[in-house]
């Protein structure tokens, strides 16, 4: 397994009104030699959506992007 990097090690969206939607990223790097492969990401809400990551490459970074509706 490929050893990886996360951007932050937590997100605070700060108040959010009732109806907006919020919009944040993650930078994750793939620090290894082999790709590194999300089988399943996933949130403890519905409200919550994240976007598919798939396969990071070796030595290469890809955005998780977090959308909370609140």
């Amino acid at each position: 397994v490929s050893p990886i990097q996360v951007s932050l090690k937590s997100l605070d969206m700060g108040k959010i009104e009732r109806g907006a939607v919020a919009e944040a990223s993650v930078q994750i790097s793939n620090t290894g030699a082999t790709p590194f492969r999300f089988d399943s990401v996933s949130t403890s809400c519905g409200c919550t959506t994240l976007n598919d990551l798939g396969v990071i490459a070796p030595r290469s970074t890809a955005t998780l992007r977090v959308r909370y509706h609140a």
